[in-house]
């Protein structure tokens, strides 16, 4: 039976004054200041107008199919006082989801959700969000399976992996006609700021990065992340097996209704990094960055093989995954728009004859 999910990409939820929710947050240093109070001016100029316009969007969008709202993650801004996480959690989804409260909401864990050691809470506040789902398990953490038609969505923590409980979930899954990993960060390094921002991305964890990569391949999964800021999208064919990776992003910045290609085909992997290769030492929430430009290349390039599709745009909205019997498909519509304005084929039957 055919079916639809709507899907949001990062939202950073935030309010102003800046301490309605940010009044007991202790920034570890000067940076901090400087990085977060940016992040606020985004997020609050983003929310008093645009960013209500894009939930409204979203709930005008929905088909009579639709099954569930999926979040990619970073739901919430963060930084604030463990006393206030939970309420900010409430407030976010609350926001996000207007006009779709029928809906079950899937949220995916994000940096920001637990950023500044929340989470125990995010935790807490996730069991609340998923309990009564139907055939939902919780595996620990913020991982659990959410079963749907003959379909299997693995929500996985890319901030707290935990590579037993990822396969665990995958073996769980087995049978399913369409695996959908949903994680907040992509499975393969992204050739963008962030040098350990992907699932495994630690140096200790390169095994289980490598380990599920040619599991999903052989799964011929489908990955929905988020994270980047920006809507990409990655298509790997290699004799194992076939993997889709799509990337959404709901921050609004002012003009990112209007699409911009900046990757266009796999020959633009590694051109980020290349023209902007972090530098040593800059912090990505608590982790200074140890690796290389040079390194950080050589783990894009272990990705090169098989890499057929590959498009990143700065742009942002909101989504439709529409899985029918021959095709998976995501809608996207820019900003708050009504109609999509690009459709990514995520999967689609083989022809017989």
């Amino acid at each position: 039976m055919d079916y639809s999910i709507s899907l949001l990409g990062d939202t950073h939820f935030d309010a102003a004054p800046q301490s309605r929710y940010h009044g007991k947050w202790v920034p570890r240093n000067r940076q901090d200041v400087l990085d977060r109070q940016g992040e606020f001016a985004r997020n609050d100029e983003m929310w008093r107008e645009r960013m209500p316009r894009l939930v409204a969007a979203t709930a005008t969008a929905r088909r009579p199919d639709t099954a569930a709202l999926l979040h990619m993650g970073d739901i919430v801004q963060g930084d604030c006082g463990d006393a206030d996480r939970a309420r900010f959690l409430r407030d976010g989804r609350a926001a996000c989801a207007l006009g779709m409260e029928d809906l079950p909401f899937l949220p995916s864990c994000g940096n920001h959700d637990v950023r500044g050691g929340g989470g125990a809470i995010y935790d807490d506040w996730l069991l609340g969000t998923i309990s009564g789902i139907p055939g939902t398990r919780h595996f620990g953490g913020a991982d659990y399976l959410w079963p749907c038609r003959d379909d299997a969505f693995v929500f996985a923590d890319f901030t707290r992996p935990d590579p037993a409980r990822l396969f665990s979930m995958l073996n769980a899954a087995d049978g399913a006609r369409h695996l959908f990993l949903v994680t907040h960060g992509t499975v393969a390094p992204p050739d963008a700021w962030g040098p350990y921002w992907f699932l495994f991305g630690e140096p200790g964890l390169a095994k289980a990065r490598r380990e599920l990569f040619a599991r999903l391949l052989r799964l011929n999964a489908i990955v929905l992340c988020g994270h980047l800021h920006h809507v990409a999208f990655r298509r790997w064919e290699r004799p194992e097996g076939s993997l889709v990776e799509f990337c959404a992003n709901s921050v609004w910045r002012e003009g990112w209704e209007r699409q911009r290609t900046v990757i266009a085909d796999p020959s633009g992997l590694g051109s980020y990094t290349r023209k902007c290769p972090p530098p040593i030492g800059e912090d990505y929430d608590g982790r200074r960055n140890a690796r290389t430009a040079v390194e950080i290349l050589s783990m894009v390039d272990e990705y090169r093989p098989g890499l057929v599709e590959y498009r990143m745009q700065e742009a942002a909205g909101h989504f439709l995954l529409r899985i029918e019997d021959t095709r998976v498909l995501i809608e996207f519509f820019p900003g708050d728009s009504s109609a999509p304005a690009e459709t990514f084929h995520l999967w689609q039957r083989s022809k017989t004859i």
